[in-house]
């Protein structure tokens, strides 16, 4: 297998593990929709992950698509190659738990974009990002092209997309596509702290919140807002919600403990 999928409490991670550049090839797209089935699986099992930490082992988190897969494909080859792996990014992006891409070495082309597909990343401070395709006559195929206009504005996606430029992790940070910069060292550890951090509180109340800002993006505020009161609704009456509003009034703010229900 070239990603695995492993739980560590109710933390779960998906390991891209195919050499120093990871490259999305047939195989390790096909892997990667089995872990991403995994992870599904596990939000929805008796003891279920609440955060997903998506990383890589090796030097790079992934240099991109093994470009050889496009030579010799027809239009009608293309297209559907295009159906059949795109889901798996946005199942990666639907997850009703906070995910958190950790990002070293290279992350470029379609790598970029499975990152672009979690919540959040986290890149350690030698890292450098990419939409490349340009270079070879493409494209981002996977929705990188909009999804880094989502999180850094039009502008600078199509700055990054005509010009298929690599840029540091500091500009990725700088532009707010990059969350957080570790020390390589330190990275992969924190990240998980932080994971066990996320699921450790409300989770419904935080798909909640998942859901309105994807809603925003996709429709504007007005959808976020006319969605809101139902998901209201449905996290005053959580579990979560009533017995931390009960804590804060005995114990005041931070004592709260949640089950994510």
């Amino acid at each position: 297998m070239k990603v695995h999928f492993e739980q560590s409490g109710d933390v779960g991670r998906i390991v891209l593990d195919d050499g120093s550049l990871n490259l999305l090839g047939a195989d390790l797209v096909a892997d990667l929709a089995e872990a991403v089935t995994a992870a599904e699986g596990a939000v929805a099992a008796d003891a279920p992950i609440r955060a997903l930490v998506v990383g890589s082992l090796g030097e790079h988190f992934s240099a991109g698509a093994d470009v050889r897969i496009f030579q010799g494909l027809s239009s009608e080859q293309a297209q559907a190659a295009i159906l059949e792996n795109l889901p798996v990014f946005t199942r990666l992006e639907r997850l009703p738990v906070p995910t958190l891409a950790t990002v070293d070495g290279l992350c470029l082309a379609g790598g970029m974009e499975l990152a672009l597909s979690c919540d959040m990343i986290w890149a350690a401070e030698d890292a450098q990002f990419g939409l490349i395709e340009a270079t070879i006559g493409g494209f981002p195929f996977a929705g990188g092209a909009q999804r880094l206009a989502a999180r850094a504005g039009a502008a600078r996606a199509r700055e990054a997309v005509y010009g298929g430029m690599i840029y540091r992790a500091s500009r990725m940070h700088e532009w707010g596509v990059v969350n957080r910069l570790l020390p390589r060292e330190t990275l992969q550890e924190k990240a998980v702290d932080y994971a066990r951090r996320l699921a450790a509180g409300p989770t419904r109340a935080l798909a909640a919140a998942k859901q309105l800002v994807d809603l925003a993006q996709a429709g504007g505020v007005g959808a976020a807002d006319a969605a809101m009161p139902a998901l209201v609704g449905e996290i005053v009456a959580s579990v979560d919600l009533q017995e931390g509003a009960a804590s804060l009034l005995t114990h005041g703010p931070g004592h709260a403990s949640f089950t994510g229900r």
